[in-house]
């Protein structure tokens, strides 16, 4: 994360940020003005919590693709409770997004990172890398945004993707795979 530093100093300086941002991770990034609040660790995921036009926003940092200060103090409220604004953002953000799903995978070795890199989308957080017990395979977990998100990533990947946990997401994918084979006269086995 490139531009973390700079966003500590922004907010010891008390500095406005002009902030390149891709939403969701994908570009083109957008260009915001901001005044920096604070920022927010979660699950080793860093975000910024910032005011654009004083409404309270947050920024996954991983996704800042340039940031510099400006000379303009930045605007906070002297009674500003961050862990309040930070559990009222978290919440809007559930609301949207309906509640997470966390889910277990196991991956082919050989695809683990392509597949981490078609996830992060659909992921609320990073993908988290965990031990996995079966040779040639690697373990992961993730906090998807919707159970038919994680069904269409990870089926998307055939039998490179082993869907470990919950044990409906399990079923679900278990069900589209016979639909699937089904379609082509293939039939359930």
């Amino acid at each position: 994360m490139p531009h973390l530093a700079l966003l500590q100093d922004a907010l010891w300086e008390e500095r406005r940020l002009v902030l390149h941002y891709e939403h969701g991770g994908r570009p083109p990034a957008r260009r915001w003005l901001l005044d920096p609040w604070g920022l927010v660790s979660k699950n080793g995921v860093w975000y910024l919590v910032a005011a654009a036009g004083g409404d309270p926003r947050m920024f996954r940092v991983s996704r800042v693709r340039g940031a510099e200060t400006t000379p303009e103090p930045s605007r906070c409220p002297a009674d500003l409770d961050l862990a309040a604004v930070w559990a009222r953002l978290q919440a809007d953000v559930e609301r949207l997004w309906g509640p997470l799903l966390a889910v277990r995978f196991a991956v082919r070795a050989e695809h683990a990172e392509v597949v981490v890199r078609v996830c992060a989308p659909q992921v609320v957080g990073e993908v988290r890398e965990e031990p996995c017990t079966t040779a040639g395979w690697r373990g992961f977990s993730a906090d998807f945004r919707a159970a038919g998100a994680a069904r269409g990533v990870l089926l998307g990947f055939g039998a490179d993707v082993r869907v470990l946990e919950p044990p409906e997401l399990v079923a679900d994918v278990l069900a589209t795979a016979r639909s699937v084979l089904a379609s082509y006269g293939a039939g359930p086995s």
